[in-house]
């Protein structure tokens, strides 16, 4: 029996669906910090010990390993001021190790016992780590005894719960904190916020607001790992106010003056403005807004903004608007959809 050139064809695209599939399946998302265990390490470029190395790195060095394929990691290094962009490449995965940090435990008699070594452990790529809201946190795990160290196996959210109650701790035996404040003074939390899609940065900002946290300042730009991101930081002290926020984002001025004014009309006051590449917007101008939620009836304002690609056209705009008691809010200068490289200023009068 003789096979057609169309049997071959077929053959040949089961065969390689084949070969593809196993090697995907091969491969595994991770996303977790691991140091070196042994050095000098050479990173590669493919996963392969007769690759060319496009890095050394030394014992104790920390890199974020994002996928592991037949006994390789695939690691990305933090930039260096030098570097245009990170370095990543591949190394074997026996030459890296979790995280480990070692935490004095004192006994109540004043005896201090072994350290505890809290190790890291390298998440499942097929569950989200992350809470659910109706689901209270995971417990601390209980320690097994060692015969010259306590060891733990925690993943990352609970080794920061570890390490705020040991801080906690040593606060309270002290009667002073680790920058030498006293004991009752007012603690100032942060919380750090970074996203690429500004749709997810108005869902973290309000769940922020409802755990009590307050809008500090936002600035957009190229993090790290996250590439171009809208940052947020937010604070939390002894104020028991609670405040709602609305972030709007467009490329588009004259679609930025219309949601302003809606804001307003809703009795939100303009806290901060920023540009940033966004995941599917381009570029956009983001301004973020806030009104308490204790207010029984919030200040309204009407808002005006203005864009212009001429700073002389910008200052006869600006001394028009401040005739009107117009105030000025905040500035920025990028590329807008249609406008190119527009100044944009936001005013407002209260009405």
């Amino acid at each position: 029996m003789t096979i057609g050139p169309c049997r071959y064809l077929a053959l040949a695209t089961f065969v390689t669906s084949i070969v593809f599939c196993a090697h995907v399946e091969a491969q595994t998302r991770v996303d977790e910090w691991l140091s070196v265990t042994t050095g000098p390490l050479a990173v590669l470029l493919d996963p392969s010990s007769s690759s060319v190395v496009v890095a050394t790195l030394s014992a104790g060095t920390r890199v974020h390993a994002e996928k592991l394929q037949d006994g390789w990691y695939f690691v990305r290094l933090a930039k260096a001021p030098d570097q245009r962009a990170p370095v990543s490449g591949w190394v074997p995965a026996g030459t890296l190790a979790p995280l480990t940090i070692d935490i004095p435990v004192v006994a109540t008699s004043g005896r201090t016992e072994p350290p505890v070594q809290a190790v890291a452990a390298v998440p499942d790529p097929r569950i989200d780590p992350r809470p659910r809201r109706d689901q209270a946190a995971p417990p601390i795990p209980a320690l097994e005894r060692a015969p010259d160290v306590w060891t733990a196996r925690i993943d990352r959210p609970t080794l920061d719960r570890v390490i705020q109650a040991a801080e906690a701790l040593a606060r309270s035996d002290a009667g002073v904190d680790a920058g030498g404040v006293e004991a009752g003074t007012p603690v100032i939390e942060y919380r750090v916020l970074a996203t690429n899609k500004t749709s997810t940065m108005q869902k973290e900002m309000q769940e922020a607001a409802e755990a009590g946290f307050r809008f500090g300042d936002v600035m957009g730009g190229n993090t790290a790992f996250g590439g171009s991101e809208v940052v947020v930081i937010m604070h939390r002290g002894a104020s028991p106010d609670r405040f709602a926020y609305r972030l709007l984002a467009t490329s588009k001025t004259s679609t930025m003056q219309k949601e302003l004014q809606e804001a307003g009309d809703a009795g939100f006051a303009y806290r901060g403005q920023s540009v940033f590449k966004s995941a599917f917007g381009g570029k956009e101008v983001v301004a973020i807004l806030e009104r308490p939620e204790a207010a029984k009836s919030a200040a309204a304002y009407e808002y005006r903004l203005l864009a212009s690609t001429k700073t002389s056209t910008m200052q006869k705009e600006l001394a028009e608007a401040g005739a009107q008691a117009f105030e000025f809010v905040g500035v920025t200068v990028a590329k807008t959809l249609g406008g190119g490289d527009e100044i944009v200023v936001i005013l407002r009068r209260k009405l």
